[in-house]
């Protein structure tokens, strides 16, 4: 089940391709999404079919309105997986360039035991590969492994198994592929 709301979306053409008769979307602005997802506890998505979800997904934006710049502010994110608590993100700003070789997307926010998360990911235009993904989480407490199997649980895998990631006093920061 997924549910999306927003308090206003704006779309803005690109003015030199409009004065040569074409119309293309150059910005699309989305102030306060809320959405809700809910995933089936029984069946998860492979991390595979995750990654290529996302890439074609983006890949064939990028492919369609080269330059297009997307930007979300004040969103929220619920993630639930059935009979697991919901995972609520907070104060969401992604921006999203679509670059004529690559796609960058970048996105923050905060939960109720985390002060910030965020997460950058590039991906090239011309075969929808991802050629970086990194995840950054800040917060002065945090149990490492909770909050491991807690993500896991909602993506159906396991973000610790064989990765290393740096524990400081104030947070942790965990690269991606």
């Amino acid at each position: 089940m997924r549910t999306i709301h927003a308090e206003s979306l704006s779309v803005y053409p690109s003015l030199v391709r409009l004065l040569s008769g074409k119309v293309q979307i150059a910005d699309v602005q989305i102030q306060s999404p809320v959405i809700s997802v809910r995933t089936d506890k029984k069946k998860p998505p492979a991390e595979e079919d995750i990654d290529t979800k996302i890439a074609v997904l983006l890949g064939s934006i990028a492919s369609g309105s080269p330059g297009l710049e997307v930007s979300v502010r004040d969103g929220v994110l619920n993630l639930a997986a059935e009979g697991n608590a919901t995972l609520t993100v907070k104060s969401i700003d992604v921006d999203i360039d679509f670059g004529r070789t690559s796609t960058e997307v970048t996105a923050s926010g905060s939960t109720g035991f985390l002060k910030h998360i965020a997460i950058d990911i590039d991906v090239r235009t011309k075969d929808t590969a991802i050629t970086r993904v990194a995840l950054m989480v800040n917060a002065k407490e945090i149990d490492v492994i909770r909050t491991g199997r807690s993500f896991s649980r909602l993506q159906g895998r396991s973000l610790l198994s064989g990765r290393s990631s740096h524990i400081s006093e104030e947070g942790m920061s965990r690269p991606f592929l």
